[in-house]
């Protein structure tokens, strides 16, 4: 069994005595409490400032990870853009074929609307071959509606007997055209242009079948004539916008 011993006296107390039984002066139990108290206190700031520093050290070390991060990220973005930038992709786009929309008389798909008429058509020039100006309706109903190959074979029986007339030939090699018969395209409408050598738009066609062979030179030499021939025309526009576009690649 521990004792204590008295400040005042020495005498021999119990470990839980409050006063000393010889002489009846007063432990110091509060103050040693007190100090236990303090003690304890201190050595639970201690433990949490201890406990404090690795998450402040793990905080930093999350804010620098992250710094790391948005560097790297922002690294790829750039090293990404210039890739791109090398491999072409935010380059202007550059004209590869011509743009066969904007000729008015170069015609393609077949529109089914018309087919009344054209079977109506049909029917009248097999009973009077002779109705020349049904069988040209015909030819250029077939050829605007897509029917390339027919309307040549109504082209050819019409110029059987109106073999002089510049604007059916031209007709008829834009249909050449279109079927990619690149040969008789030309033929036909340099059969125009000897007919009629102001025919503007046979100019300005065969500029379009040369170009489509990847002849840009002869191309721009049609073009240039169809140009001259009549320099405030659309046709002239459209041939000045093509030489522009093709020649400044």
């Amino acid at each position: 069994m521990e004792l204590k011993l008295c400040d005042v006296c020495g005498t021999e107390n119990d470990t839980n005595a409050k006063f000393c039984i010889e002489c009846g002066a007063k432990f110091q139990i509060e103050k040693m409490s007190k100090e236990k108290s303090q003690s304890s206190k201190v050595a639970s700031e201690k433990k949490s400032k201890q406990k404090s520093q690795p998450d402040k050290k793990k905080e930093k070390s999350l804010t620098v990870n992250s710094t790391i991060l948005a560097y790297t990220v922002l690294g790829l973005i750039i090293l990404g853009g210039a890739m791109l930038y090398m491999s072409g992709v935010f380059d202007q786009p550059k004209a590869t074929s011509f743009p066969q929309q904007s000729m008015e008389d170069f015609h393609s798909g077949v529109d089914l609307s018309k087919l009344q008429e054209i079977n109506a058509l049909r029917d009248r020039v097999a009973n009077n071959p002779a109705d020349h100006q049904s069988i040209l309706h015909l030819a250029h109903l077939l050829g605007d509606s897509g029917f390339k190959e027919e309307a040549i074979k109504w082209y050819k029986q019409y110029l059987n007997d109106h073999g002089d007339e510049a604007d059916v030939w031209v007709d008829m090699g834009v249909c050449y055209f279109d079927m990619n018969d690149f040969d008789n395209a030309i033929s036909s409408m340099m059969k125009g242009v000897e007919l009629n050598p102001r025919h503007q738009i046979a100019h300005f066609n065969l500029g379009i079948v040369n170009y489509t062979m990847n002849n840009l030179e002869k191309a721009v030499e049609w073009w240039n004539k169809a140009i001259q021939l009549n320099p405030a025309s659309d046709i002239a526009n459209k041939a000045k916008e093509l030489i522009n576009n093709h020649t400044n690649m």
